[in-house]
């Protein structure tokens, strides 16, 4: 507890009463009940503590919440800053929202998020600053996944045959959705990881989105293929849970829960082109792989077979969903 009273300290939260541990599948978290109210206090994983990227992120929260976006910022910390370092772990701190994941291929829970998410990205063209983030394509670069694929064979041979239908697939959407084509599409600052997970919700509809270590600068067809994929789809088990094994599940389409999501998106952002709509079915499959083969890093070596065996969508998915 010593660790958790020192926080506290730094940014003021009163009295630590108790901690309790949050979800996260790379993050740690916590909850902190304080004698002055509860506060989630989150240690970033080592890969995205630079302190450029911190600030980053910081920054678009600051600018999300100042133009009306559920967003809540990081606290500042007596020192000044919005985020606190002990020893080689950087900390951030944030006011506790009470609200629950929303439900994946929930047709009301989908028609809400595609409001927000339109204010969302008519809110993140107006952001100045800039920090690359893994590349212009982010987590679904065809050749990072690819490499990831032949770093997971070479790692573990076994898995060979099970990676066969993803790399087709990276193939096939690489070819769909050529770089020049990516880069043409509208660009704006997106959230970069919308699962159920990020999208705190309560009666009054979205409270907060969560989690901006992925936010970047990028088409708007970026954070759709998530949502569509994650959100609107369904699932035997619910995502919203945070367990990489849950948010990588088989999705099922879910028509009605999709189309509440678009028409709600589209009056709230402004009509999705021609191209975006082309582009969306390859985007959606290389968002896909994404969550699988670098999922697969997130279990240990001996499930990773395992892992990437469980069912996968068929292509009628992708033609549906877009």
């Amino acid at each position: 507890m010593i660790l958790e009273k020192r926080i506290c300290d730094a940014y003021r939260l009163g009295r630590l009463v108790s901690s309790s541990v949050a979800g996260g599948s790379r993050n740690t978290c916590y909850v902190f009940h304080t004698s002055t109210g509860q506060w989630f206090a989150r240690r970033r994983h080592a890969d995205y503590c630079d302190e450029k990227r911190v600030q980053f992120d910081h920054q678009a929260m600051f600018h999300f919440a100042c133009s009306g976006v559920p967003v809540k910022p990081p606290l500042v910390s007596a020192a000044g800053n919005t985020w606190w370092r002990a020893d080689d772990a950087l900390w951030e701190v944030f006011e506790f929202v009470e609200g629950r994941h929303m439900r994946d291929g929930a047709e009301a829970d989908t028609a809400l998020l595609g409001t927000v998410l339109g204010k969302f990205h008519r809110a993140g063209s107006g952001f100045m600053l800039r920090y690359e983030k893994m590349g212009a394509r982010g987590e679904t670069d065809p050749e990072r996944l690819s490499l990831n694929a032949k770093r997971l064979r070479n790692e573990n041979p076994e898995t060979g045959p099970v990676l066969e239908p993803y790399e087709r697939l990276i193939a096939q959407s690489s070819h769909d959705l050529p770089p020049d084509a990516y880069r043409a599409l509208p660009h704006t600052l997106v959230h970069g990881d919308v699962q159920p997970a990020n999208v705190l919700m309560g009666e009054d509809g979205v409270r907060a989105f969560v989690d901006f270590d992925w936010c970047a600068w990028r088409p708007r067809i970026y954070d759709l293929a998530f949502a569509i994929l994650c959100c609107c789809s369904s699932h035997e088990q619910p995502v919203g849970k945070g367990d990489i094994w849950a948010l990588t599940q088989a999705p099922y389409f879910n028509a009605e829960a999709t189309k509440s999501f678009l028409d709600a998106y589209e009056e709230s952002a402004g009509a999705l082109s021609g191209d975006e709509k082309k582009w969306l079915k390859p985007q959606i499959a290389l968002t896909w792989c994404h969550t699988r083969i670098d999922g697969a890093f997130k279990v240990s070596r001996e499930e990773r077979r395992n892992f990437l065996s469980r069912p996968i969508p068929e292509d009628s998915f992708f033609h549906n969903a877009s």
